[in-house]
């Protein structure tokens, strides 16, 4: 957690639903993972909010698929995650594919103004718990991105930083995976 003034609300984490989209998706919001068909036809970025909404009520309705960091209304961070077969575009990497056991981080996303702080840590660290207490998986994977840290799927080096190896290498993007179980 940061640290906060007295006029400042806490840092607060909760499971990504369909009503958080619009937040999000001021951040960063695309439909990439989820609906690869659907992306390379450019929609707008309402139509993708749209698309996003339904899917994540079709496929998150038993178990999240992400979690929201906010400080009081503002949303700080994100990370969307979840069983590898549900994000078709995965299979197109070449670092791949995901493994069985695994549950895959498709978007690991802080603000600019608040990297640094310990956001994505903490969102790492509750993805791997959701992989082990409401998947039943016993490792985290995801295809984090050389050189770069604007990228949406997080910087190599945050996931070594946070325990991950690189299980397949890659020119851009090496499948990063920690045992969690």
């Amino acid at each position: 957690m940061t640290s906060q003034t007295p006029a400042e609300s806490p840092l607060t984490f909760s499971d990504l639903s369909p009503r958080d989209l619009s937040d999000v998706f001021d951040l960063c919001g695309c439909i990439y993972w989820e609906l690869p068909e659907q992306f390379e036809k450019r929609p707008g970025k309402d139509r993708m909010r749209e698309l996003l909404a339904e899917w994540l009520s079709k496929h998150g309705a038993g178990h999240p698929l992400g979690k929201v960091a906010r400080q009081g209304k503002e949303v700080r961070g994100f990370v969307r995650f979840g069983p590898p077969e549900l994000y078709p575009q995965s299979l197109r990497y070449s670092s791949g594919p995901v493994s069985q056991d695994a549950l895959l981080v498709t978007c690991l996303f802080v603000a600019k103004p608040y990297r640094g702080s310990g956001i994505a840590r903490r969102l790492l660290s509750l993805t791997e718990e959701a992989a082990t207490n409401r998947y039943a998986y016993s490792a985290v994977e995801a295809f984090a991105r050389k050189g770069s840290a604007n990228n949406p799927s997080g910087p190599v080096e945050l996931y070594l930083k946070c325990g991950y190896e690189v299980l397949r290498d890659d020119g851009e993007f090496p499948l990063m995976r920690k045992t969690v179980k």
